[in-house]
């Protein structure tokens, strides 16, 4: 954790940043529960929790529906027609509430205790943070195993504005504010054939929010997240030629100029 003795805090913003957990996913009825409790019941005192169900089949969405009655700070969003986790994503962010920071969570992953909202406080309160990412623990070994992370990119690929070509790094916790999200050009989100892409939103997003941001951005290395490698729906089982394809194309587009400011 980062210790005010090495960094300076924004005098008053603490606790007073918002956070909201952004849920995304399909058919999860194994692991929704899990997830589920695992971000609202978050020690921080100042957040709510945004559940888009992307059309599930398996009882998913009906235990959503029965948690929303019991928390206030619960919404639940249900897709009118199947939406992949793009598109689903940059909705999600429209729809939480400005000046948010948002924590991306799948419906079939989970938040590993009770303090990581408040840990990442202790990088939101840095004015110079516009976003995170981090390392995180794998399901199956997570009681003994060690985080999982690729570490931080290197300075000369943040000089350089590179991070399309460069190893991917940014994986799970992701968490960035609102505003710096919704500074990407939604028609970057649409695939050749005029649709939202449907695999690789994890690359959508973060690398147009990493070159936009610079150095504004922090690798957190202890585990804030836990990775289900268990659902066979996955993107990377289900369609890793996609996904693929999708990451070539994206290497391939000019990366955002850096902002100065949100």
């Amino acid at each position: 954790m980062v210790s005010e003795s090495q960094l300076e805090r924004v005098v008053g913003d603490y606790w007073m940043n918002h956070y909201t957990i952004l849920m995304v996913g399909w058919n999860s009825k194994e692991w929704i529960e899990k997830s589920l409790q695992s971000c609202l019941t978050q020690d921080h005192p100042n957040f709510d929790v945004i559940a888009i169900d992307a059309q599930t089949t398996d009882g998913t969405y009906d235990y959503l529906v029965s948690q929303q009655e019991l928390f206030d700070n619960l919404t639940v969003v249900r897709n009118e027609t199947r939406k992949y986790q793009t598109q689903n994503i940059y909705e999600g962010t429209q729809m939480a509430k400005e000046g948010s920071i948002i924590v991306t969570v799948d419906f079939d992953d989970w938040l590993p205790h009770p303090n990581v909202l408040t840990i990442l406080d202790d990088y939101y309160c840095l004015s110079d943070v516009w976003m995170t990412y981090g390392s995180k623990f794998h399901a199956k070994t997570q009681e003994h195993g060690k985080p999982v992370g690729e570490g931080r990119y290197p300075d000369e690929v943040i000089r350089g504005n590179k991070f399309r070509q460069d190893t991917w790094r940014a994986s799970h916790l992701r968490t960035f504010r609102r505003e710096l999200c919704l500074k990407i050009d939604p028609k970057d989100f649409i695939d050749v054939d005029g649709e939202w892409f449907k695999a690789a939103g994890d690359l959508t997003f973060m690398w147009p929010m990493l070159e936009m941001s610079g150095e504004r951005f922090r690798y957190i290395e202890h585990g804030l997240y836990v990775y289900n490698e268990s659902n066979e729906n996955s993107d990377f089982r289900k369609v890793p030629h996609e996904q693929r394809r999708i990451q070539e194309m994206l290497k391939q587009r000019e990366p955002y100029k850096r902002l100065d400011n949100l």
